[in-house]
């Protein structure tokens, strides 16, 4: 074309006449000089070049809307943009001890985007106060249904007493306000199914807001290295069926240890299971989390041997469980104490081609993952891999998720009750000398 035009501008200009247009006058004159031909030539050529242009833009933009349509919603990209984002939840913190101020008040501040903490309570207004002074727009308060009267209060979440904390879920509940309440959901199982059938009741009842979350903050559940080691044995495989099991939790509770000197826990009023209802809940979590278990056949078999070790520590302090599970021949033994002077944790899950090994970290914070395997026909392969810990942020993140109605949340309640039924069960056969104790398929 630009060899053409080039050629053309050497010629003279054609005088506007009334004579049709030349590539009219052209379409039945072949014989005619190029040099005569060459306006024409130009003119057309120009014409079919534009349209083929037109008619490839509009089938590229024809393949583009196919290809789109072929994409799944789940792969859809969209770019987050300020308007987008659900605004902060209106949270009141219950509870300013030791966990509250280290553990919860760090991540409130971290994800202020998530979070807009606008009251702290406590029976006494010192805490209150100090825990309040670290956020923004926090006011102390001792008063708990000064609290509940806040405006566009959105969500509490709770560390109180375990002795104190299962009367307060109701109370906030009832009001259309979510919770995050810290584990275990109870004291004991029969007050952990009550305060479930009044949430039920919460949630049936018209008058009241359908969407009311109650989340039980068991941070194992999204522990990074936790929820990988449960994908290695559950999705990809891995290791085959699991038949075998060994877990052992060394968790030294030293006599100034801060935990242990809170006074509900020294004098704890749920009998002689001590740090075990408050802490095993965690290995309970754990099992539920990579096992597979889930089976509505399933049912476990659990006899447990308990013992005291430490004056220091109220009720049993150490537990040796063997586990059964029928009918998909899973079995196992528990090692557990908090009367050791030195932290270890260890998980070893034994399948029909390979074996997931899980341990904390001595050296560092966090866990290390290792897995071994033989497949059938293949060659034996293995990885390991460090993780560090995130579990409570992730478990935050998750209830402003859930309760923002952007995805669920894992710490139902309902799992909760779960992870206590099977440390009651232990506990009630350590009881009676290791008889044992079955959990049916609804406690699993």
């Amino acid at each position: 074309v630009t060899r053409l035009f080039r050629q053309a501008s050497k010629q003279p200009q054609p005088q506007p006449t009334s004579q049709p247009h030349p590539c009219h006058q052209h379409q039945h004159r072949p014989f005619l000089r190029t040099k005569q031909k060459l306006p024409c030539i130009i003119h057309y050529h120009t014409r079919k070049i534009s349209t083929a242009i037109i008619v490839l833009l509009f089938l590229l933009f024809l393949s583009c809307r196919h290809i789109v349509s072929l994409v799944p919603h789940s792969m859809s990209f969209s770019i987050p943009t300020q308007k987008d984002a659900p605004p902060p939840l209106n949270v009141a913190l219950l509870g300013a001890g030791i966990f509250a101020t280290t553990a919860h008040a760090p991540i409130l501040r971290k994800y202020s985007n998530k979070f807009n903490v606008v009251a702290v309570y406590s029976r006494r207004l010192e805490p209150a106060s100090t825990l309040a002074s670290t956020f923004t727009s926090a006011k102390a308060y001792t008063n708990v249904e000064e609290v509940l009267n806040i405006p566009n209060l959105d969500a509490v979440i709770m560390a109180l007493p375990l002795d104190v904390q299962p009367s307060f879920i109701p109370m906030v509940l009832e009001r259309g306000i979510h919770v995050l309440s810290e584990k275990p959901i109870a004291p004991t199982v029969q007050i952990g199914k009550q305060l479930l059938q009044h949430y039920q009741s919460i949630l049936n009842t018209q008058n009241k807001p359908k969407h009311v979350v109650w989340s039980v903050a068991e941070n194992y559940r999204y522990e990074p290295a936790l929820t990988r080691a449960s994908k290695s044995i559950l999705v990809d495989d891995d290791i085959g069926t699991p038949f075998l099991f060994r877990l052992y939790v060394g968790s030294p509770f030293t006599p100034d240890n801060k935990y242990l000197n809170t006074q509900w826990r020294k004098e704890s009023s749920w009998g002689d299971g001590g740090l075990f209802v408050d802490a095993f809940v965690h290995a309970s979590a754990l099992l539920r989390l990579i096992l597979p278990i889930s089976s509505s056949s399933t049912t476990a078999r659990i006899s447990a041997i308990t013992s005291s070790h430490a004056k220091h520590i109220p009720g049993v302090d150490t537990m040796i469980t063997n586990v059964i599970y029928d009918p998909i021949q899973l079995s196992g033994s528990i090692s557990a104490t908090y009367a050791c002077t030195h932290m270890k944790f260890e998980l070893e899950v034994i399948g029909t081609h390979g074996t997931l090994h899980l341990s904390r970290n001595v050296d560092k914070p966090g866990y290390h993952l290792k897995v071994d395997s033989v497949k059938e026909g293949k060659s034996s392969s293995s990885w390991e891999e460090d993780f560090g810990f995130g579990g409570i942020e992730l478990e935050f993140l998750g209830f402003a998720a859930h309760c923002q109605q952007l995805e669920n949340d894992c710490n139902t309640p309902l799992e909760a009750l779960k992870d206590l039924a099977f440390v009651e069960a232990c506990l009630e056969s350590g009881k009676n000398n290791g008889d044992f104790v079955i959990l049916k398929e609804d406690d699993l």
